[in-house]
Order: C-alpha cells, then structure tokens, then sequence
C-alpha cells in the first residue's frame, strides 16, 4: 500500500500497489481533509504523484466509489490524455446500482460499472481463483495484483 513518498522505497517490482493519495484512516496524520491539506498535497505526495501518473500510463484504472470530482484526480487524468492522446488508459468507474451510468464532465474516455462493491470484488476473485476469463476490463496483470494475492 501506498500512502506516503517513504512507501515507495517498499514497494516490489512486479507488484501492482493499492495507492491512497489522499491518506488512509489507519494513518491519521496523512488524511487530507481541510482545504490546508489540499494545499500542500502535490508538495507532500509529490513522488506517489509521479509513480501515479507513470503507473496509469500503463494499466487499466479501475476507480470505485467516486465522482470524479476530485480535482488532483481530474488533473492526473487530463495529464495523461493530454501526453498519450489515443494512447491513454482504460478508465472504469464502479458505482453503486443505480448511480448515473455517466460522468459528467469527464473529458478522459471511460466506462461505467454500476455493481454492488462487494458484489463486484468476489466475481473479480472467484474468476482469478478459478483460473476462468478474467473480468471484462482486466487483463491477467491486473487480477495477479498484490491485491488479489493477499486476499
């Protein structure tokens, strides 16, 4: 998991990490919250920034729960279509059912999923478990994930 610069240093090579830039409640001094911490985001996480722009460049992203109102994320997203034009990610967005299928706004290319969370994380992991067609969206480097591995 990365939260911090310092965590990249533990960082494996071929694993794909769970990135929080906005900081996890198992950390509470790395939460951004207040308006302050927004300002000083990009200068604390500077490196977890670029290791997110670089990772993206390459690999399906997969965002669960959000809007995309996000301006740091909005901004990561805009970089990348920006620098890669026709080249840039896969974007898919899970949302809860019933959740507007579209993004409003969004100028990056994207899907929808609207599925439960949960419903959604146990058919990823059954169908990696099983060794059957990986999950419409994700390719075999994505459900070999650290992620999937520790669950």
């Amino acid at each position: 998991m990365v939260i911090e610069n310092t965590d990249l240093i533990r960082l494996k090579r071929w694993n794909t990490p769970v990135i929080k830039y906005h900081g996890c409640v198992s950390r509470p001094s790395t939460m951004v919250a207040a308006t302050a911490d927004f300002d000083h985001l990009e200068a604390r996480r500077s490196l977890v920034r670029h290791h997110l722009i670089a990772s993206l460049a390459r690999r399906t992203l997969l965002v669960v729960g959000h809007g995309l109102s996000d301006q740091d994320l909005t901004n990561i997203l805009s970089e990348l279509l920006k620098n890669l034009a026709e080249y840039c990610p896969a974007l898919h967005i899970l949302r809860e059912p019933g959740a507007s299928p579209t993004i409003e706004g969004l100028a990056y290319p994207h899907s929808v999923v609207a599925e439960d969370l949960t419903v959604f994380l146990n058919r990823m992991l059954h169908n990696w478990r099983s060794g059957t067609a990986p999950v419409k969206f994700f390719d075999e480097t994505c459900l070999s994930s650290s992620f999937f591995a520790e669950l």
